[in-house]
């Protein structure tokens, strides 16, 4: 089996793993909003629809990924290789994480905006803070992504 394919296999992988993670959260809402009666409104920023964006995005679009992680066709499995996928997976995965966080801070302005009292405001540097972190894990993930690992291409 070509490089190529268990990367894009395990990418299909993920993104499935994260859209039936992403239904079951917005399930819970959903239960929880039906037994209960009360009004609680739907996090359009919370973590639950980040993992259901990039959960289809990562089915729909594990080709595209594929192509853009690996040039052209790499060689057959082989513990150098496996490492690759590693390390390219360990990149997508930080990418998540870091949409994850962006989705989170989101969901933390507009509780702050709808309740003041319940979230305090944050100073103006934290913020900035928080984007120029952001910004410089998904640069390292996309990074990870293309890795090579010293092949000559």
């Amino acid at each position: 089996m070509p490089e190529h394919q268990l990367f894009r296999g395990l990418v299909k992988a993920g993104g499935l793993f994260l859209l039936v993670q992403g239904l079951y959260r917005c399930s819970l809402w959903g239960f929880n909003h039906l037994i209960y009666q009360g009004y609680q409104p739907f996090k359009w920023l919370g973590p639950e629809m980040a993992a259901l964006i990039v959960g289809t995005a990562l089915l729909l679009g594990s080709g595209s990924i594929t192509r853009f992680a690996y040039r052209h066709d790499s060689e057959l499995l082989s513990f150098q290789s496996i490492f690759r996928v590693g390390v390219k997976m360990f990149g997508l995965w930080l990418i998540f994480k870091q949409i994850n966080l962006l989705f989170s801070l989101g969901d933390y302005l507009m509780m702050a905006r709808e309740t003041p009292q319940a979230a305090p405001p944050l100073g103006s540097g934290y913020w900035a803070m928080q984007i120029v972190i952001i910004l410089a894990a998904v640069t390292v993930g996309v990074i990870c992504v293309r890795f090579q690992s010293g092949r000559s291409d």
